[in-house]
């Protein structure tokens, strides 16, 4: 009987080293292949930035029941990625245009020119409609991924930012600190262009 299990023991940690070595062979295989992280895939939807535009997908999952929440979640979650994309890129406007002018912009102007800047960034945002919309079949659960695509036109955007600061501006700051709405318009678009290279 000793023996049997001394049988049974070898054979089971001979099976557990072959099954280690079958691991790493193969995952040294896949990477002498050029392969280093196995299969992947590319989500369903995907919307890229690009040098004219701020992209972002979303995703959601929820019951079939349920399909037009599901997709209003997927929708906003996009919203939400490109709204970051979009306001960090805008801190770099802002940042850019205050050395440009000198750094003489006090706290108040700045904050007023981002403010006014980062509404019609939200606007903007909100008001997206989908560039693409895709759903994954059902699943045991009954459930569905919904994955949304969105597209924002930078040069647009930069424009709108560049009116609705220069509204905000009045006339007596814009003469403190030298404010030039066309100035200011071309290192928006500028800087949101560039602003693919940064990623």
């Amino acid at each position: 009987m000793k023996r049997f299990f001394v049988f049974v023991a070898t054979i089971a940690i001979t099976m557990f080293f072959s099954a280690c070595s079958s691991t790493k062979q193969s995952a040294e295989a896949a990477y002498a292949a050029g392969n280093p992280f196995g299969d992947v895939y590319e989500m369903p939807a995907a919307e890229y930035d690009t040098d004219d535009s701020f992209g972002a997908t979303g995703t959601a999952y929820g019951p079939r029941a349920q399909m037009g929440t599901v997709h209003i979640n997927a929708l906003t979650n996009a919203q939400e990625i490109v709204r970051q994309k979009i306001k960090h890129s805008y801190k770099g406007v802002v940042d850019t245009y205050s050395k440009s002018v000198g750094n003489n912009m006090g706290t108040d102007i700045q904050n007023k020119i981002e403010r006014a800047g980062t509404q019609v960034i939200d606007a903007v945002v909100n008001d997206t409609k989908e560039s693409q919309v895709k759903y994954s079949s059902v699943d045991e659960k009954g459930n569905v991924y919904c994955y949304v695509g969105i597209r924002i036109n930078k040069e647009k955007l930069a424009d709108e930012v560049a009116k609705a600061v220069a509204k905000a501006v009045t006339d007596e700051e814009e003469v403190k600190i030298g404010f030039n709405e066309a100035k200011f318009r071309e290192q928006n678009a500028d800087v949101f262009k560039r602003s693919i290279e940064k990623k």
